[in-house]
Formats: C-alpha cells, sequence, structure tokens
C-alpha cells in the first residue's frame, strides 16, 4: 500500500488564504486609528478656537486689525469709551446742530462701523447739538 501524500499545494493555499486575513485586519486597524488621530486632533482645534472673539493673527499680517465698532445712535462718553475698548483711537470731534439724531448722540462716524482698520487708528465722530433754534 502506498500512502497518499497531502498534496503540497493544500497547505501552500491554506498559508496563503491566511496572509490576506491578517492584511485585511491590520487595514483595518491601520483605518481606525487614523480616524481615531483625525478625530482627537479635530476636536483639539475646536475646543481651542471655542469662543474666541480675537482676531486671528497671520504670519503675513504687519499689524494687528480691528473692525471700527457700530457707534451711530450712542452717548458721546459710550461711544468714545467703545472706541477705547477697542484698541481705537478717538479722533476729530465735530458738534453740528441737526434734527436728524437727537442732542449729544453720534449721527455720523468715519471709518464706517465694521471696517477692519489698524489697532490705534483714529475714529472721527459727528455729535448733534439737536435743531436749531
Amino acid at each position: 500500500m502506498t500512502d497518499v501524500a497531502e498534496p503540497r499545494h493544500h497547505r501552500d493555499v491554506t498559508a496563503m488564504t491566511a496572509q490576506p486575513h491578517r492584511r485585511s485586519n491590520l487595514a483595518v486597524w491601520l483605518v481606525a486609528s487614523l480616524a481615531a488621530v483625525l478625530a482627537v486632533v479635530a476636536l483639539g482645534l475646536a475646543l481651542t478656537n471655542r469662543g474666541s472673539t480675537a482676531p486671528r493673527s497671520s504670519a503675513s499680517a504687519t499689524a494687528a486689525s480691528q473692525p471700527v465698532p457700530q457707534l451711530l445712535g450712542l452717548r458721546e462718553s459710550v461711544a468714545v469709551a467703545s472706541i477705547k475698548a477697542a484698541g481705537l483711537k478717538v479722533g476729530a470731534i465735530r458738534r453740528v446742530f441737526t434734527s436728524v439724531a437727537p442732542p449729544g448722540g453720534v449721527f455720523r462716524m468715519a471709518p464706517a462701523p465694521g471696517t477692519a482698520v489698524p489697532l490705534g487708528t483714529a475714529v472721527d465722530l459727528t455729535i448733534s447739538l439737536g435743531p436749531t433754534h
């Protein structure tokens, strides 16, 4: 009686099928790890920037800028305080008779509200003295 040896290719097929399974597990593990790292980085960036209202500085920016606050309709003292709080300077203040705004209120300003200007920029105000008598 002759023993029938197990064909060699049978063992090779088994060994070859085990490697792709290991490779696919490795690929899944690598993709999951990469996704987890990206999620942690994104969460960190989101938490770092949350609630920040300060202007972002960039490498190309030569001077920090600030938007001019909305001052129209405010009393002169409040407008002056708002300008200083924004890191800007009070420029020329003109007082004119007008019925457009109540006495003591800002009814013109330059630069316009929301304009991005360098810190320390002067903001000019025109204040109402009320209607002419």
